[in-house]
């Protein structure tokens, strides 16, 4: 209610508290300030460090990127994407905050590598632009953040929340689970499933449940079907709610039991694809696609991309195969190439037809992370 006056007593809040109580205002008009006071004290350590001078107790408590606690690892990642750091070189330099195993100068030389790297992030995307269709057909997914071709929908801005680890994207729009709490004592009074559009607006209720359970609450998901485990009078349930039938269902109970018993198993590809990064300064290494039925292979590699429209745009950035996905019977090929701002990861996808040996450009994406990243075909 009072920015100014916050922004004004937030220096205070590690002398009277702990530095994490810092984040309890992240999504607040003050968040820029917040990540100032860790950035600017994240450096003031490492030079204390260097001079044998005590540091602060700042990385004893940020949130840890790799808790159980989806929330806090959500969080973790929002924060290293305000710092623009790469969560791997956040890890590196809290510990040698704390165990300093190197010279100072070299983690100086380090962080000033990072953080005065030019940023070619929009110059990839503006290249790269010419080849959209227009359509969001595939989109990544990192814990819930969707990148799409020009906008990014951030799991944390969906209202209400998502509660778990679980979205679906069914004819154009986006399922997820969300459990509220209004009697004192229940760990979850209901289980709701919420739609909404790509970018987080027309939200609507589309089914609900009482649960009433003090247990905690296990998801999955299988194609439009999200599975929910929870445990009620001493007895472990499975439930399930299909999206494009709209039926919620008991499918197990029992003392004890498994989501991955009752789930249905992953289907046989038709498709078998080999990676094979840079082979040498010369190559950038390649693809190759086998159809098993068929018992054919083809092959994307250098001499495949020069008889594309691409090949101007991938040789400015430089390239290299980086993984693949078959999603709803696409199969997506993603390249890294060279650009970015040092903290973020680009993903260069493209959607690959076997039969008519055909490459189409489909997304470019920077996301905060490499994993765990999933490219979806939603066209």
């Amino acid at each position: 209610m009072y920015p100014e006056v916050c922004k004004q007593l937030i220096k205070y809040i590690p002398m009277y508290g702990r530095y994490d109580d810092l984040l309890s205002c992240y999504d607040t008009p003050i968040r820029k300030d917040i990540v100032d006071l860790i950035k600017n004290q994240l450096q003031e350590d490492i030079q204390n460090k260097q001079n044998n001078k005590p540091i602060s107790l700042l990385s004893k408590w940020l949130p840890s990127i790799n808790t159980s606690n989806v929330e806090a690892r959500t969080l973790a990642s929002k924060l290293c994407q305000s710092l623009k750091m790469k969560k791997e070189s956040v890890r590196i330099i809290i510990a040698l905050c704390v165990i300093l195993i190197i010279p100072v100068f070299l983690i100086f030389a380090f962080i000033y590598s990072m953080l005065f790297r030019e940023d070619t992030t929009q110059l990839a995307k503006d290249e790269f632009s010419k080849y959209y269709n227009g359509k969001d057909e595939v989109v990544l997914n990192i814990e819930d953040n969707l990148y799409f071709e020009n906008h990014i929908l951030e799991r944390e801005s969906l209202n209400p929340k998502n509660s778990s680890d679980s979205i679906v994207i069914y004819e154009e729009s986006i399922y997820y689970l969300s459990f509220e709490t209004s009697k004192i004592g229940f760990k979850s009074d209901s289980i709701n499933v919420y739609s909404c559009d790509f970018f987080g607006n027309n939200t609507e209720r589309v089914y609900s449940k009482d649960l009433n359970i003090y247990s905690k609450v296990d998801t999955a998901i299988y194609k439009d079907n999200f599975y929910i485990k929870y445990k009620k009078d001493k007895l472990v349930y499975i439930d399930k709610y299909t999206i494009s039938t709209g039926i919620y269902e008991n499918i197990a109970s029992a003392k004890d039991c498994s989501l991955s018993d009752y789930m249905p198993k992953e289907e046989q590809s038709r498709y078998s694809i080999e990676v094979i990064e840079n082979i040498s300064p010369q190559e950038h290494g390649k693809f190759i696609v086998t159809d098993l039925e068929k018992g054919l292979s083809n092959i994307i590699d250098d001499e495949y991309l020069r008889n594309t429209i691409y090949i101007e745009s991938m040789e400015k950035f430089n390239y290299s195969p980086k993984s693949f996905d078959i999603s709803n019977g696409h199969i997506l090929l993603t390249y890294g190439i060279g650009a970015g701002d040092g903290w973020n990861y680009p993903h260069l996808v493209f959607e690959y037809d076997f039969d008519s040996n055909k490459l189409e450009y489909k997304l470019l994406a920077f996301p905060f992370d490499s994993v765990p990243i999933e490219i979806i075909y939603i066209g």
